[in-house]
């Protein structure tokens, strides 16, 4: 290996190892900002926070936030390690206390959405969405911040039964 190319390694582990530090950092803010009784809005606020900062490197670079960032601290506002995937995930904990603390509140856009899944146990196994709080998520909130999210919940529930009503038509086994 040549010189340039050990320095860029290092660089890059160098600016990784600040990446890590820069987000249990952030973490243990919104940890200690939850300890502090939050409102509405600063529950909401937390957890786009929360969001962005486990969704970015996924969008980014299709890679997950690794498990070796976690702190038992972080389930407090629900940061847990995935049962399977081995990395960070959230549950949506802040966004289902905000909206259990008022249900119409001016923030409404962004909490009614929380009450379509609730709080996502780390499994991600037997989740049952509530489709009417989906429709009715996308009645009131057409071009709201979970949209998008909303309609992709829809289409794969309805998406299951479509598929076990044709397998059947089609007399194959049925593959889930």
């Amino acid at each position: 290996m040549t010189l340039p190319a050990i320095l860029c390694a290092m660089s890059l582990l160098a600016a990784q190892s600040a990446t890590d530090r820069d987000l249990a950092g952030q973490l243990d803010a919104i940890h200690r900002e939850y300890l502090s009784r939050p409102d509405v809005g600063s529950l909401v606020a937390l957890d786009g926070r929360i969001r962005h900062l486990l969704e970015e490197p996924w969008k980014r670079a299709r890679q997950s936030v690794d498990r070796k960032n976690y702190k038992p601290a972080w389930s407090a506002v629900g940061i847990n390690i995935g049962k399977y995937s081995e990395a960070l995930e959230y549950s949506g904990k802040l966004l289902v206390e905000a909206h259990r603390i008022n249900l119409v509140s001016e923030l409404r856009r962004f909490t009614l959405f929380a009450a379509i899944m609730g709080e996502r146990p780390s499994h991600g196994l037997g989740e049952m969405p509530d489709v009417k709080v989906a429709r009715q998520y996308l009645k009131e909130f057409p071009e709201g911040p979970f949209a998008r999210a909303a309609v992709i919940i829809l289409g794969d529930f309805y998406g299951d039964p479509y598929k076990v009503i044709r397998n059947l038509q089609q007399k194959q086994p049925l593959d889930h």
